[in-house]
């Protein structure tokens, strides 16, 4: 596993201009709630699982009634898995691979750590992504 350092910073306009050639994840979702903070080198740090539950939260919104469509509920939640990799892939295009943005799945961290920290504070996760990309 990789460590990744970050620095704690909520969405806003003012971290869209620091960081103009930063990816940042755009789909019918709304993520910029999801964001976490920055790298050094400017990639952009989501919480992978805040990121699924903004699309639940969205189709509650819309009404959407996941029993005419599946199964149970797991099968809804893997559905909402394979969207948020679907879409996680494609802002991870290889020519912008530098920029890409980087998805926290490091449960200890967020459970015991993240929350303590304040904006502009370092932290620092293990990239558990990282092992499937080597």
């Amino acid at each position: 596993m990789k460590n990744i350092e970050f620095i704690k910073r909520n969405n806003s306009e003012k971290l869209i201009n620091e960081f103009p050639n930063s990816v940042f994840v755009y789909s019918r979702y709304d993520f910029s709630p999801a964001i976490m903070g920055v790298t050094q080198n400017g990639r952009i740090i989501y919480n992978h699982f805040y990121m699924e539950a903004l699309i639940h939260k969205s189709n509650d919104q819309d009404d959407y009634d996941y029993t005419e469509d599946f199964s149970d509920e797991d099968d809804y939640a893997d559905y909402v898995h394979e969207e948020l990799c679907r879409i996680q892939s494609e802002s991870q295009t290889y020519s912008d691979y530098e920029n890409s943005p980087i998805f926290c799945t490091d449960i200890d961290f967020l459970e015991n750590t993240f929350d303590s920290l304040d904006e502009f504070e370092t932290g620092i996760f293990e990239d558990e992504m990282y092992d499937e990309e080597e």
